[in-house]
């Protein structure tokens, strides 16, 4: 062999140990991460199924693979597989495996009717999680109805399982699983051939369980999920059964008893909507930092003299219900709870807020039906025509206000009802229909109740500050179906309730229709909706997750769910966006502005004209100042500029006041620059950034 060639088997020889070394310093997931398809009608269980052409067949064939860390399972578009997926292996931390869909078209479905009960005793589920861990589902449709099709080869299942759609199960593992999604998922027709009884009640569509000591779960996202037709319960979320505290192997039969530290932390359900459920809708329990946010159950509590509820937890501490709808709870036989949210026993230090419920024959809320429930808060939340008692008991440390309650023509319902109240019951409407009553004579109310609006009710007891005249609100009673449509709950500017209410710290900033709280003073009104934020020309909180008003110029903006939903531009280019109308004059703009990196520079833009002339109230990372612009044309003049430290990742308030030639700009409520300028007459309103990452909020315009 010459020199030549040896110098290039040499090179060869060393690139190939390079890319190698670099590979494997990555970890083996991503090294030797492989994609496999599956198609359920041109497939083949004796292919290699790594491509799209030679794809395996069945469900058995992917339960009997061990995958490893980054592996992705595509199952075909439209293919529908009969049976039950149980991955044998779990991701790590560094990678998941990951079940999704290819082509286009309908989503694929995972049938699991007639699949006898693999494991014994757990239950017959579509998708069959057991002590595994790091596993990501997306885009599939899950069905597991024992209407079995027999001409299809498959028998009725007769015996006594539970049925599921999804069961995430860490039975005895004896430390804490981690990382499930269920993402983009479909979950229907979770129904039972046997009568029910009280051991299905985990019966349904997800059932997230653990059992044993040390044995728990973190972080699960279920997300953007429909769910509908399905027995017991739609989600739930348990450690042996709802009513256990905790692991105790002392205990009878070994079974959980009296402690608390089995919680399963960072469980997150998220966009799910769901109807026609048989039991509750969502119910997640011992948890520690659960949320539910964004979330509809409609229709539910079918099976009769039963106890179901909507949305519930139990056995949790510092969980947040948000932005959640249940409605349409039956009554069928004798009335057990059906109402739309419940607090249920060993609740603590717990949030429901920017909620709605409505048409529910048990009421809207259950609370505290015991007293290690404690510390919970209830505000901001609406409820329309829910039946028999609105609110079922108050615990001494418990805090309800600013909530709108009403009750129309024809519903029989009272106020409080069972265990009657001992906590705080402050800054909030209750209409009644002339009949409704505030409490049975027997309903025991204490704890501190005052600046409370009472209309159209019975019997109410006696308040220092309270009002019993119409709140006179927009519409009262013409909520529909969605949390957009109450804007009949927001107060007219002549209601006596503006501006009387007791102001509370720790208020969450902000009100059911995302206005701010408090930002200049401590006024507040009684109700769900405060009034005083001024916004009338426009505004937007971006929680319907879209900014469709908004028209970006540069750069790229979309709306993103980080904690709350945001308005950002998506990279640290120049970005601007505007919205609003050119005739706008004397107007103010206003936003929340959270700066994420250095040397940015983000404010917000009024009078924005159609060749781009416009002023901006900005903070400035770089020179750490606050400073007021005027653009004409390409040249920018500074008009003010005061020293402000800004501090990334905090928000603050940025609003611009401009009438005639008077510019005012305000950040957190304190008055920076107070400019004479003329130039610019008219405009929209905008948001622009510069050099870095910024996010916007609770972006308004109002006239001054």
């Amino acid at each position: 062999m010459n020199l030549l060639w040896k110098c290039i088997v040499c090179f060869a020889a060393t690139l190939t140990f390079v890319i190698l070394y670099q590979l494997t310093a990555k970890g083996s997931a991503t090294a030797y991460a492989q994609s496999y398809y599956v198609d359920s009608v041109s497939g083949n269980d004796s292919n290699n199924g790594t491509t799209s052409t030679s794809p395996w067949k069945t469900l058995g064939k992917v339960n009997a693979t061990s995958f490893a860390p980054g592996d992705t399972v595509f199952f075909k578009a439209g293919s529908t597989f009969f049976g039950y997926l149980a991955p044998a292996t779990s991701g790590n931390s560094s990678a998941s495996i990951r079940f999704d869909m290819y082509g286009s078209g309908a989503k694929p479905v995972i049938d699991a009717s007639g699949v006898a009960d693999p494991i014994g005793g757990e239950g017959v589920a579509a998708v069959q999680i057991y002590g595994k861990e790091y596993l990501e589902f997306t885009n599939l449709e899950v069905t597991n109805n024992p209407v079995i099709d027999t001409t299809l080869g498959r028998v009725p299942d007769n015996k006594d399982s539970y049925r599921l759609g999804f069961l995430i199960a860490n039975d005895n593992i004896g430390r804490t699983l981690n990382h499930i999604v269920i993402k983009d998922c479909v979950v229907r027709d979770i129904s039972r051939n046997i009568p029910y009884q009280s051991k299905h009640y985990t019966m349904g569509g997800i059932s997230i369980y653990h059992y044993g000591a040390n044995s728990t779960w973190n972080d699960i996202l279920i997300e953007n999920v429909s769910m509908s037709n399905v027995s017991v319960t739609g989600i739930y979320e348990i450690f042996y059964n709802w009513n256990s505290k905790i692991w105790n192997p002392n205990g009878p039969n070994g079974e959980p008893a009296n402690d608390y530290n089995l919680r399963s932390s960072s469980i997150v359900v998220r966009n799910v909507s769901m109807t026609d459920i048989q039991g509750n809708g969502i119910a997640i329990g011992h948890t520690n930092g659960a949320l539910i946010d964004h979330s509809k159950v409609s229709r539910f509590a079918m099976i009769p003299d039963e106890y179901f509820v909507g949305i519930w937890i139990h056995n949790t501490d510092n969980t947040v219900i948000q932005y959640c709808e249940a409605s349409g709870g039956e009554m069928n036989g004798a009335l057990r709870d059906s109402e739309g949210f419940d607090f249920d026993k060993r609740v603590k230090n717990s949030i429901l807020q920017y909620s709605y419920s409505h048409d529910n024959a048990g009421g809207f809320l259950l609370n505290g039906l015991d007293d290690e429930s404690t510390n919970n808060t209830f505000r901001y939340n609406i409820s329309q025509n829910d039946k028999t008692v609105l609110v079922k008991r108050l615990n001494a440390n418990d805090k309800f206000y600013n909530n709108t309650l009403y009750i129309g023509s024809g519903i029989t319902s009272k106020l409080f009802g069972i265990a009657g109240s001992s906590g705080t019951f402050v800054n909030n409407i209750v209409i009644g229909n002339g009949t409704t009553k505030y409490k049975d004579t027997t309903t025991v109310v204490g704890g501190t109740h005052d600046y409370n609006c009472y209309y159209g009710l019975t019997n109410v007891l006696t308040e220092a500050h309270s009002l019993t005249v119409d709140p006179l609100l927009v519409g009262a009673g013409t909520g529909g179906q969605g949390l957009h449509s109450l804007n009949g709950y927001r107060l007219l500017s002549t209601s006596s309730c503006i501006n009387i209410g007791i102001y509370l710290s720790g208020n969450g900033g902000k009100d059911y229709f995302g206005n701010r709280l408090g930002m200049y003073d401590t006024l507040t009104d009684i109700g769900a909706h405060e009034y005083g934020d001024g916004s009338d020309l426009t505004f937007s909180n971006f929680e319907s997750g879209t900014a469709s008003e908004w028209t970006a110029v540069s750069g790229t903006w979309s709306v993103e769910n980080l904690d709350t939903y945001v308005y950002k531009p998506a990279s640290s280019s120049d970005a601007i966006t505007y919205t609003g109308n050119t005739s706008w004059a004397n107007y103010f703009v206003s936003a929340k502005v959270k700066i994420t990196s250095a040397n940015t520079v983000a404010g917000v833009l009024g009078r924005y004209t159609s060749s781009g002339d416009y002023y901006m109230l900005r903070l400035n990372k770089v020179t750490s100042n606050v400073e007021l612009y005027k653009k004409v044309g390409t040249t920018f003049t500074l008009l003010g500029s005061k020293a402000f430290t800004i501090t990334d990742g905090t928000w603050y308030y940025l609003k611009l006041v401009m009438s005639g030639s008077s510019l005012q700009g305000y950040v957190n409520g304190q008055l920076y620059m107070d400019i004479t300028d003329s130039i610019i007459g008219s405009g929209r309103i905008g948001l622009r950034t510069v050099n870095g990452m910024a996010q916007f909020d609770e972006v308004g315009a109002g006239h001054n």
